[in-house]
């Protein structure tokens, strides 16, 4: 159960990091002030969740490392 949370995890993390790139290439083509400003705190939080949530793996590989 816990080796199929984190691979969940994993997946929601890399759809996450890569909408994030994404959009902030996208940001970064039209070369527009105001997009930019629009979308820097979607992109900020976007990846600050992709960091929690590989920081949650990581805490989850810990456990089940401890409890052996």
């Amino acid at each position: 159960m816990q080796n199929d949370l984190k691979e969940f995890l994993k997946r929601v993390s890399n759809v996450i990091g890569d909408l994030a790139n994404s959009l902030q290439d996208y940001v970064d083509e039209e070369n527009n002030d105001a997009l930019k400003e629009s979308y820097k705190e979607q992109i900020a939080d976007a990846k600050k969740l992709d960091e929690d949530i590989m920081e949650i793996i990581g805490q989850l590989s810990r456990d089940g490392l401890n409890s052996k």
